[in-house]
């Protein structure tokens, strides 16, 4: 059996664990991502519910902060890997800011970071690179606000009747009273947007050019910008996948999508706690149905901070 001991110091800047494995030291600082789990692994060896070597092997798994990140990431998809202090997705290096405010969240044991990896898969969905790109440069400049299932919190400015301010086409799916999809097409009128439903328009009719600000698609704003497009706000659900542009203009604030969902979520309420649950008109299907051995680099920098779009 492994011979484990630990102390456990306090300090103005938080906790620090050192834990010595059959006269090995490791120790833990307080940003040190794997410092939770191997606390939990060694209060449940004194509760008799782990071996000393099984918290030996947790040390293993969790001293190094790389490993940490990659066990992670893999939590959520093993189309992400992490080494030579790069992210990537699919093999393709992610934006190094990207990198920075996911890395930093597992690192500070900040569960958030799932949010933005959930996105990343649900955006490689998305069949337009211009959209994937537009979409990344929205996250870089701090534009966006994500659920916990990856999927974009938006607002739509509407009548006080929850119809559409400009008149068009529409598709919308809702549910009825037995709990059944009803559909209704409507070829040119304001399109109702109750909560509970999904609104959507033909994909290949959405204009994909970024420089015609005011064009054919569905639009979703922030909230400052829906505001000042009708005199009911509503909070709107966005799949990344269902994202065809972000125009140039209104300084990057809407996009054009041809599929979202209407919460029942007041939008104030939306923007505090971004914490939405993911209405079953989207798939959020992450298991993991392997794992990946990487080259792992055993170093992390210190990360800048991330800010949410309202």
């Amino acid at each position: 059996m492994a011979v484990v001991h630990y102390t456990v110091t306090e300090s103005s800047s938080g906790k620090t664990l050192m834990v010595v494995v059959d006269g090995q030291h490791y120790a833990y600082s307080a940003s040190h991502p794997g410092q939770s789990t191997t606390l939990e692994a060694i209060a449940a060896m004194e509760q008799d519910i782990l071996t000393s070597d099984e918290v030996a092997e947790v040390v293993e798994n969790t001293h190094s902060p790389a490993k940490v990140v990659n066990t992670a990431l893999r939590s959520v998809s093993t189309r992400f890997s992490y080494f030579n202090r790069q992210l990537r997705f699919d093999g393709d290096v992610i934006d190094k800011r990207i990198t920075r405010l996911i890395v930093d969240r597992i690192k500070g044991g900040d569960h958030n970071w799932q949010s933005l990896a959930k996105f990343m898969v649900r955006l490689a969905q998305n069949p337009s690179q211009a959209s994937r790109r537009a979409l990344y440069r929205w996250i870089s400049d701090r534009h966006l606000t994500i659920t916990t299932d990856g999927l974009i919190v938006g607002y739509k400015g509407v009548a006080d009747n929850g119809r559409s301010i400009h008149k068009g086409k529409g598709i919308i799916h809702s549910l009825n009273a037995e709990g059944d999809v009803t559909t209704e097409y409507i070829d040119y009128d304001s399109l109702p947007n109750q909560p509970g439903t999904w609104v959507e328009f033909p994909r290949a009719e959405v204009n994909p050019d970024p420089s015609n600000g005011c064009s054919l698609g569905l639009h979703v704003g922030t909230a400052d910008y829906a505001r000042a497009f009708g005199h009911r706000l509503l909070t709107v659900l966005v799949d990344p996948a269902a994202v065809v542009m972000v125009p140039n203009d209104s300084e990057g604030q809407k996009m054009r999508v041809w599929q979202y969902y209407v919460t029942d979520i007041e939008p104030r309420t939306a923007y505090a706690t971004h914490t939405l649950e993911a209405p079953v008109a989207f798939g959020d299907d992450f298991d993991d149905d392997e794992s990946i051995d990487d080259d792992l680099d055993d170093d992390l920098d210190d990360f800048d901070e991330f800010h949410d779009f309202g």
